[in-house]
């Protein structure tokens, strides 16, 4: 910003009105169901991104005048008009506006109109699981404000759909917080399209109807689904589903080898039976075996959002690795080539870190993988 910024913004003042000014830039540009702002509206948006009792006139002016020049904004092909530099980019400001703003009880305008791809769920997660990490109180706060929305939305705009769209993808960040039974319980509500990554938590969707949902090595047993159907469910060999799990129109498998997309009812059922939806015993259900639990650390390892997993110390996202078992999985996972190791830096102590590679594989566990199958064997000889 130059000196004459700095004098009057300290390192973390500017951090905050760099962040509140791109957020403003993404919800005016979703507001207006654009992906471009003209240069003067950009200069009205720094009175509003200003961090709390600034005023001084020449900051100001200073700011305004490098409003469209900013980090991560680019400029379009029509001249006079800027755009985030990259669609992922409008995607995070977005998403933390959405996080911000309906955790505080406000529904913005581009939440009651306008229609989410794909792309936008997946960074959308991705926020949210970040900032769970950093103040859970946050996330707890936006899933709250968002379920009362859904539960009482009267209006006939695309509020509920949107707002129960993004409660489903939030489950997995639900996990070990301080809320109720009955908020974990979605539905009604009608959804176009949505997604949930990870293991979720034990959730009730009660006659909640989705369009599209997209659980590509998604951990769901522990999901309930009562009254509720599905159109099509994107999946693939690392989808586990729990013996509620709707029977789908169709569902496209994707993975390494293939992608297809499958219509015949009976196929369908063979698939989701075979990943999980098959009703276990209530014995084998309440099986606490070594053997399993060192299989659950490794499901949830291979599950884990975050490339990087820290070896050992938890976070709201890694708590498997104060398992005590932990220590005895991560062994057999690098004796068999399945984990890369780096130390990196960061704010604190905590500066070991793996990567699960190849975390597809092992969770698909197929018998014809050799090196899967051997590692799987070591782990029930590790067990015993």
């Amino acid at each position: 910003f130059g000196d004459g910024v700095d004098r009057i913004l300290d390192g973390e003042q500017r951090r905050e009105y760099t962040y509140r000014f791109l957020c403003e830039a993404a919800q005016y540009m979703a507001d207006d169901q654009v992906d471009i702002i003209a240069e003067i509206p950009l200069t009205w948006l720094v009175d509003m991104a200003l961090p709390e009792g600034i005023d001084d006139a020449d900051t100001i002016a200073l700011l305004k005048n490098r409003a469209g020049v900013m980090a991560f904004l680019a400029n379009d092909s029509l001249a006079g008009y800027r755009r985030f530099a990259h669609s992922q980019l409008f995607n995070y400001f977005l998403s933390a506006t959405v996080m911000e703003s309906v955790g505080t009880g406000v529904i913005p305008k581009f939440v009651r109109r306008n229609i989410f791809s794909a792309d936008f769920l997946a960074v959308f997660v991705e926020v949210l699981q970040h900032i769970a990490n950093v103040d859970s109180k946050r996330v707890t706060n936006f899933f709250e404000h968002a379920q009362n929305w859904v539960r009482s939305y009267q209006s006939i705009d695309r509020g509920a759909r949107n707002l129960g769209a993004w409660v489903i993808a939030a489950l997995p960040t639900m996990a070990d917080v301080d809320i109720t039974n009955e908020a974990l319980t979605i539905g009604p509500v009608e959804v176009d399209e949505t997604l949930l990554r990870g293991t979720a938590p034990p959730a009730v969707l009660r006659r909640v109807m989705v369009n599209q949902i997209d659980i590509r090595g998604a951990d769901l047993r522990a999901l309930r689904f009562d009254g509720s159907s599905l159109v099509t469910a994107i999946v693939d060999d690392g989808t586990r589903v729990s013996s509620t799990f709707p029977t789908p129109s169709r569902i496209r498998r994707q993975g390494a080898a293939h992608e297809k997309d499958d219509w015949d009812p009976d196929s369908v059922n063979t698939w989701l039976d075979e990943h999980g939806r098959c009703a276990v015993t209530e014995e084998a259900n309440k099986s606490n075996s070594k053997h399993e639990q060192m299989i659950r650390i490794v499901e949830k390892a291979c599950r884990n959002p975050a490339f990087w997993i820290p070896r050992d110390t938890d976070n709201r996202i890694a708590r498997f690795v104060k398992d005590p078992l932990w220590p005895k999985v991560l062994k057999l996972l690098k004796e068999h080539e399945f984990v890369r190791e780096q130390t990196l830096p960061s704010g604190g102590p905590q500066s070991h870190f793996v990567h699960i590679k190849q975390a597809d594989r092992l969770l698909a566990n197929n018998p014809e993988d050799k090196q899967v199958v051997r590692f799987h064997q070591a782990v029930a000889d590790a067990a015993r």
